[in-house]
């Protein structure tokens, strides 16, 4: 939907228009995978060919528009209809083409054409053509199987017109009071912002600069790009200058992050300036409200919340709901019995600051629709700044893969004919997923080969779940089918993705839909936002970043700013006479275990030492000695990481030993006496696993330099992330030694921050490690 406060103008598609909140309580089987439209293939197309060589002057995606005046409103519903013609009668006709395996079950429900979207999109079309030719046309489906034959099904719809011209004048109203409500939205965020006040009595070191630079960025309707420490104040400052500019526009900030525990800080600092009235939401994850093993599509919450948002007067009353955190939220669904996950997405339209996960922005299925409700123009799109911005591009490969598990457990239904069919399916699934082989690139021949089988496969899934679409009880086996039919369509639907390119990993067990390179699909959801920031810690060579995210080099600008802490504080050291390649390991392991003893005998306190692997972590924790050693171990739970950070916060004599990449090595503050010092027992390069020999040739192949992209780019950054984690304030003093002959290369150092030395790390080797440590321990004191 598109709105023009201006002049008092709305304009919405038939689809969107169809899509009535009073007709969506019957959360069921319309919701089912039944019903969702493929899309492999042409179907559509093809289906819309033979109409139109069995049906004379046969008109194909028609446009239809009706303009009306509602209250002080000028709405247009417009859209195309897939086929129109005039029968044998001379009367006009309006088809609607559908696909589905299971159009049977589809019929039964349209029994009550007002009762589904489909439904009503065909009666819409109806509608705006006798207003347009004062005559009501025929309205007919057109149903196509899935299976690419060329059988399809005409079915004439019966209609009230009167009921019709009551669904539409309904309709109206209710566009008639967003529109009033968006308009409202505007008016108040041009006038909060005049009431922001910067929270601080003076910026940090740098921090006003930094704010100046995101300023000039926008001025300049470059994205923005920006690479800076932790104590600088990122987060306040890209919240100033962006809520700022959102304000004067009246556009909304997204804000993006890939961690709960940064969210809540965005909203914190955010309440900090004092914007009277600014409305703050925290998306969460639906896992976050309910119970999704229990959550389907026949929850009655989804069906209270669907009928209680068609009464318009609910819409105003959303509209002025304050506490949008999820607490507040769940606490107020659970009141009306109403699902707080749908709530919480209603309220993105009327939020000023949107705070939430990556997935947001970058999900295949994501919700970014929900983002540009509103003023059509771009410069009235929302602003986007991601956070942590470094590890967008992995999140965003691992968002655009897809795993096909081997479908081990059956879970049976009292139908014995019906669990047959089961079993059937079952089995045609294990050996599509046992019989594809790897592939490091798919070629067009093997993709359409993988169409075909996947398209048999869909078929099986809908001929099952077509036995429960009757049935009202909870069954364990529909969700299990629900789930693996999830994952087929979501496989299917990615391979259809034209500008993705794949690999096919075959294991024993699983078949992955491997990724290379997602950065024009994210150039594709950057471009709606009006002003883009990206920022972190670690995002050096800045090109290599904006690359994979989509940009070119004329699009964006770059700045690092230097950490406001003073340098007297830290001491950096590179060891480059030890090598932790794997092929030393056994060596090695030793010479680290004797320069970490050595070290941090030196002065009682607390240290940690993260590694490039676990293996490698094993091997040194046998060999230090210390008070107390803690060894970090693979999947540790919050409340274990808790208890670790409550140990360094309370004791001293004790020494961490984590792994890059992990937990305890990012996102993690070790403040004070948490942390004298920090190991960082080389670069944490990944495996030379398959797959990734094959990204690196795949980026080698298109020029991008696929041994940095990668395997040196992640292993740096996450080797200066937990370089990291020991200077965190002012007050703290700490060491860095950094272990390893590959961090002098100058494809390793062309990474770190600028103000770790003048030209060169070879400035930062020392002559006696000892000696040289001793002094700063005394000088810093001092400081």
């Amino acid at each position: 939907m598109r709105i023009r406060v201006k002049d008092q103008k709305l304009s919405v598609s038939v689809g969107e228009f169809s899509q009535a909140p009073l007709v969506m309580g019957q959360v069921g089987p319309s919701q089912s995978p039944l019903f969702i439209e493929e899309g492999l293939g042409d179907e559509h197309l093809r289906v819309q060919a033979l109409r139109a060589g069995e049906v004379e002057n046969y008109d194909t995606e028609r446009f239809l528009s009706l303009q009306m005046s509602v209250e002080s409103w000028n709405i247009e519903v417009k859209g195309r209809v897939d086929g129109f013609f005039i029968n044998e009668a001379g009367r006009a006709c309006i088809e609607e083409i559908k696909t589905s395996s299971d159009y049977e079950s589809l019929l039964e429900i349209l029994g009550n054409p007002l009762g589904h979207p489909y439904g009503l999109q065909l009666l819409s079309y109806c509608y705006i053509y006798q207003k347009k030719m004062n005559e009501w046309p025929e309205a007919q489906f057109v149903f196509a199987k899935t299976d690419s034959s060329n059988h399809h099904e005409i079915f004439s719809l019966d209609y009230e017109p009167k009921a019709v011209e009551e669904f539409f004048a309904q309709r109206l109203e209710y566009l008639a009071v967003e529109g009033e409500l968006h308009k409202a939205r505007l008016n108040r965020r041009k006038e909060n912002i005049k009431s922001i006040q910067f929270p601080f009595s003076e910026y940090r070191k740098n921090q006003e600069s930094l704010i100046q630079y995101i300023e000039e960025s926008i001025k300049a309707k470059k994205v923005c790009f920006y690479q800076a420490p932790t104590g600088l104040g990122k987060t306040a400052a890209s919240l100033w200058a962006h809520l700022k500019n959102c304000g004067e526009k009246a556009s909304q900030l997204v804000y993006v992050t890939p961690k709960n525990s940064q969210q809540l800080n965005v909203v914190d600092t955010a309440l900090e300036f004092n914007i009277e009235g600014l409305k703050v939401l925290q998306l969460r994850a639906q896992s976050r409200f309910c119970n999704l093993d229990e959550c389907s599509s026949h929850c009655p919450r989804k069906a209270n919340y669907y009928e209680y948002i068609s009464d318009k007067e609910n819409l105003k009353e959303l509209e002025e709901i304050e506490g949008r955190d999820s607490a507040s939220l769940e606490q107020w669904a659970g009141q009306r019995e109403l699902c707080p996950y749908l709530l919480q997405m209603d309220l993105i339209k009327s939020s000023d600051l949107i705070v939430g996960d990556y997935n947001y922005i970058i999900s295949e299925t994501n919700s970014i629709d929900r983002f540009h409700f509103g003023e059509p123009s771009q410069a009235m799109q929302p602003s986007l700044v991601v956070d942590e911005a470094h590890n967008i591009v992995q999140r965003s490969w691992d968002e655009y893969s897809v795993r096909l598990e081997y479908w081990e457990d059956l879970n049976r239904t009292s139908d014995s004919s019906l669990n047959k069919k089961i079993r059937r399916l079952k089995d045609e699934y294990n050996e599509f997923v046992k019989g594809v082989e790897s592939q490091a690139r798919l070629s067009e021949e093997f993709r359409e080969e993988l169409f075909a089988s996947l398209r048999e496969l869909l078929e099986g899934f809908y001929e099952v779940l077509g036995f429960y679409s009757n049935r009202n009880e909870h069954l364990e086996s529909y969700q299990q089918i629900e789930t693996f039919y999830f994952l087929v369509h979501g496989f299917s639907r990615l391979l259809s993705y034209e500008v993705l390119d794949f690999a096919m990993v075959s294991n024993k067990s699983s078949l992955d839909l491997l990724c290379y390179d997602a950065s024009q699909v994210l150039k594709q959801y950057f471009s709606r936002f009006h002003q883009l920031c990206f920022f972190s810690g670690t995002l050096k060579p800045v090109d290599h970043h904006a690359r994979l995210l989509g940009f070119s080099g004329d699009e964006y600008q770059f700045k690092e700013f230097a950490s406001p802490f003073p340098r007297e504080k830290r001491k950096l050291m590179f060891i480059p006479q030890i090598s932790t390649r794997s092929k030393a390991m056994a060596v090695s392991s030793g010479k680290v275990a004797e320069l970490i003893n050595r070290v941090i005998s030196q002065k009682k306190g607390n240290y940690l030492a993260f590694f490039p692997s676990y293996r490698f972590l094993n091997e040194v924790a046998s060999l230090v000695e210390y008070d107390n050693i803690i060894e970090q171990k693979p999947g540790l739970s919050s409340y274990e990481v808790k208890e670790i950070l409550d140990t360094l916060e309370t004791s001293t004599g004790n020494l961490l030993l984590g792994v890059q990449g992990g937990v305890l090595s990012e996102g993690i503050d070790y403040k004070g006496s948490m942390a004298e010092g920090v190991f960082v027992i080389g670069p944490g390069l990944s495996a030379y696993s398959q797959e990734n020999r094959w990204r690196r040739d795949y980026f080698e192949s298109r020029n991008q330099k696929g041994e940095n992209t990668i395997f040196i780019y992640p292993a740096l950054r996450r080797s200066i992330q937990a370089a990291g984690r020991v200077i965190r304030s002012e007050e703290d003093r700490a060491f860095i030694i950094l272990v390893d002959d590959r961090f002098l290369l100058p494809s390793y150092s062309e990474c770190f921050p600028e103000d770790w030395f003048v030209e060169s790390p070879k400035e930062c080797v020392p002559k006696s490690i000892l000696r040289e440590l001793d002094q700063f321990w005394q000088e810093s004191d001092h400081v």
